[in-house]
């Protein structure tokens, strides 16, 4: 087993992470309102997973942050550009 560290496979780590995050802070960000209100309008109606639904739209929108995606993907890209230009 090779356990030496291969920048190659982290630079795409970072960008896989990276767009992971993107993603899921445009999922989260159209989502998470809609589940706050359906949330909203469960909870009214006397259903107890209204209050868990709005827990859960507020953390969402609160946990995706874009900035996180762009440096994650900036520094995968950068990682696997210097190694181009390395080799």
């Amino acid at each position: 087993m090779n356990n030496t560290f291969n920048a190659q496979r982290f630079g795409q780590y970072l960008v896989r992470a990276g767009l992971a995050f993107l993603i899921a802070y445009l999922l989260f960000s159209i989502l998470g309102p809609y589940l706050f209100l359906w949330g909203l309008e469960a909870d009214q109606s006397g259903m107890f997973i209204g209050a868990i639904m709005q827990f859960l739209g507020t953390q969402f929108q609160a946990f995706t942050n874009p900035i996180i995606g762009i440096l994650l993907l900036t520094i995968g890209l950068g990682v696997k550009y210097s190694i181009h230009k390395t080799d």
